[in-house]
């Protein structure tokens, strides 16, 4: 009788912990992108850093410090994969020139040429509570 409630217990625990691995995915996967991005940046690797950055867009403004304060890293929080494979991060940034810390919320898109599989194109400051549904 016990080994039935053994085998589920089990299957239970695999399964919870293959879910867990699979929202570490992005975490990490983000982070990675991020730490890129800011080693591009403050090596001139321009080349690298396009391949991350979506050219003259939103985040490429944003992290040249044309659309406020110029961040010098990302830590992720939260992310979220949506159905036609775009990432959204919610991230947390120090200003340093004001030294406050920022909740950001940015977004990724598939790319083939990027070294990580996706390209950073948005960003939003948050104003209170981030939220995915901002996008």
């Amino acid at each position: 009788m016990r080994s039935p409630y053994i085998l589920i217990l089990l299957f239970a625990f695999f399964g919870l912990s293959q879910a867990s691995i699979y929202w570490l995915k992005y975490t990490d996967m983000v982070q990675i992108h991020s730490n890129l991005v800011f080693f591009a940046r403050e090596h001139k690797g321009t080349d690298l850093f396009y391949a991350l950055v979506q050219r003259d867009s939103q985040m490429d403004h944003f992290l040249n410090g044309l659309l406020g304060p110029r961040f010098e890293d990302f830590e992720v929080q939260e992310t979220y994969e949506t159905e036609n494979k775009n990432v959204y991060a919610i991230v947390s940034s120090f200003d340093h020139i004001h030294s406050v810390k920022h909740l950001l919320l940015i977004s990724l898109s598939p790319s083939s040429t990027s070294p990580t599989g996706y390209i950073m194109e948005r960003v939003e400051i948050c104003v209170g509570n981030c939220d995915f549904t901002q996008f």
